[in-house]
C-alpha cells in the first residue's frame, strides 16, 4: 500500500511515486507526510504554502507568487474552544429615551433605533427597563427579563413613542 507523500515547496499531497521522488506539479521535493499532519483530527486551522514555480532561470530577475491557503473547520472543536457554559452574567440595562420636542425627527429615530438594536443583542435571562422624560417621567417598562415576547413588547412600546413638551433631564436621570 502506498503513503502519502507532500512536496516540500508547493504543498501538493500525493501518493508516492514509483522511482524518482519529485512532484508532479513543480518538480520540488517530496517528504512522507506525517502523522497527524494535513488537517488531522486534533489541528484547527490549516496553512498551505504553493509556489507558482520552484525552478527559476539562472541571472534573471522574474516574479514569483506565493499562494497561501488557510482552512479552518466549520465548527471549533471542543478542545480548541474557550469555555462559554456560563457565558457572561446576566446585565440590568435601562435604556432612558429623552422625548422632548427638540428630540422630533431624526434624532429621536436614531435613539430608538439604538434602543432596538441594543434589545436584539441582549440575552434571554438578561433584565431590561425603559423609562422616557420630557415634561415629566414615565416608566415605559419596569425592570423585566427579556424573552422572546418582552422583545415583542418593545417595540410595539418604541412605535409609540412620540416628541412632545420640554426636557427634564433631571427627572430622566433620577
Amino acid at each position: 500500500m502506498s503513503q502519502l507523500m507532500r512536496c516540500i515547496y508547493c504543498g501538493l499531497l500525493q501518493d508516492e511515486p514509483k522511482g524518482v521522488k519529485e512532484c508532479s506539479r513543480c518538480g520540488g521535493e517530496l517528504v512522507f507526510e506525517k502523522p497527524g499532519a494535513g488537517g488531522q483530527a486534533g489541528a484547527y486551522l490549516f496553512a498551505q504554502m504553493e509556489l507558482d514555480q520552484v525552478k527559476a532561470p539562472a541571472g534573471r530577475n522574474i516574479d514569483r507568487y506565493l499562494l497561501v491557503t488557510l482552512r479552518s473547520p466549520s465548527q471549533v472543536p471542543p478542545e480548541q474552544s474557550a469555555p462559554t457554559l456560563s457565558g457572561r452574567p446576566p446585565l440590568n440595562f435601562t435604556a432612558v429615551l429623552d422625548i422632548s420636542g427638540s428630540m422630533q425627527g431624526e434624532k429621536l429615530h436614531q435613539a430608538k433605533e439604538a434602543v432596538r438594536l441594543t434589545l436584539h443583542h441582549l440575552r434571554d435571562g438578561d433584565c431590561l427597563s425603559l423609562v422616557t422624560f420630557s415634561n415629566d417621567v414615565h416608566c415605559v417598562l419596569e425592570p423585566t427579563e427579556v424573552d422572546d415576547h418582552l422583545r415583542k413588547v418593545v417595540e410595539s412600546a418604541l412605535q409609540e413613542i412620540s416628541a412632545t413638551g420640554m426636557t427634564a433631564l433631571d427627572g430622566g436621570l433620577e
